[in-house]
């Protein structure tokens, strides 16, 4: 697809040190910034692992700290073209679980085969 891509909101519901928290972008350049260790590597890496999933990588890191939950999972909006996708994600060591919605039309949206979200929009 090559449609302009843009992220519109990040909800982080485990990853990491980060729990519960809402990001909202606007049109054009935002500007990430905060204190050391306030989350800024953590939410880059909560997009990419929206995006492209754990494969391959080291996943300890990233499941809650000071929590018993050993998941990690959230959702990303993202606007490609005119079109607006839901991507949501869990992952534990029992589940991987990827869902994609057209949020225009409040249906599912299904990838090719083994396409992940990163590499299609």
């Amino acid at each position: 697809m090559d449609k302009e891509f843009s992220l519109t909101k990040v909800h982080i519901i485990r990853f990491g040190g980060l729990s519960q928290k809402i990001y909202t972008f606007k049109d054009g350049i935002n500007i990430i910034q905060g204190d050391n260790r306030s989350g800024k590597t953590t939410l880059c890496e909560f997009i990419r692992f929206m995006l492209y999933g754990f494969e391959g990588r080291e996943t300890d890191f990233y499941y809650p700290y000071n929590s018993e939950n050993r998941s990690v999972c959230g959702s990303m909006n993202i606007k490609c073209g005119v079109k607006q996708y839901e991507i949501s994600r869990e992952y534990s060591a029992s589940q991987n679980t990827l869902t994609i919605t057209d949020t225009d039309r409040a249906q599912p949206f299904v990838l090719p085969e083994g396409v992940c979200p990163g590499e299609y929009f």
